[in-house]
């Protein structure tokens, strides 16, 4: 709505206006979304990464994605959703699950960046993000399975197909510093806490969404978290 907010409004005179914010031709609509951008800025902690640490790059892609006011009653996967599940998932001091190493287990991982690996345009629902964490070298390949394992289970459980939801990890470059734990653990949560998708519709009309949320924008690092 920034050129209706630019607009002189001493220039009208009636009182009820028509909106012509369609997404197709030749329809007149009776209402339209308007929505606000928050920034979350905040203080962390960071560390030397200790020499028997390995950096990877996990990365969420394929996802079916859309237009946030037509699709996001869909249920569609938002890619920072699923990879700040992933990475609560497999931490161990976030998780009690599976302690023994029975399946799926959690890892002493600390977070050095989170990204949206795509255009940000404004009304797309995320499709593909990626984070480089640091964790104990002798772990590489059993965490990578561990994470691809839980991305799977997550895919068969959205119903998606295997090119709709693709997983990857990979060796990243070396990096000086990472996140402290607390400062890990605490994005995390917070990401987790942001909502996403549909909050309300209108009673009267329930397959009408009133309200919803998405993630728009993420460089999450070193400075700041941006949403």
């Amino acid at each position: 709505m920034i050129g209706a907010a630019s607009f002189n409004k001493n220039l009208l005179e009636g009182r009820m206006y028509i909106n012509l914010d369609a997404e197709n031709a030749k329809i007149i609509i009776y209402g339209s979304a308007g929505g606000c951008r928050t920034q979350y800025e905040g203080n962390v902690t960071l560390l030397p990464i200790p020499s028997d640490f390995i950096t990877l790059k996990l990365s969420i892609s394929g996802l079916l994605g859309g237009h946030s006011g037509v699709n996001i009653n869909a249920g569609r996967l938002n890619s920072i959703k699923v990879l700040t599940e992933a990475l609560i998932r497999l931490n161990n001091r976030l998780t009690n699950l599976d302690s023994l190493g029975k399946s799926i287990k959690s890892y002493d991982l600390r977070l050095i960046s989170m990204e949206r690996d795509e255009d940000p345009n404004l009304y797309k629902i995320p499709s593909c993000a990626s984070a480089i964490i640091t964790l104990s070298g002798n772990n590489e390949a059993e965490f990578g399975s561990d994470f691809k394992a839980y991305c799977e289970a997550l895919r068969v459980q959205s119903q998606l197909e295997k090119s709709e939801f693709v997983c990857d990890v990979q060796k990243a470059d070396y990096i000086q510093n990472s996140l402290d734990e607390a400062s890990t653990d605490t994005l995390l949560c917070l990401l987790r806490q942001i909502p996403y998708g549909v909050i309300r519709t209108i009673p009267t009309l329930p397959n009408l969404v009133e309200i919803h949320a998405i993630w728009l924008i993420l460089p999450l690092g070193q400075k700041k978290v941006v949403q």
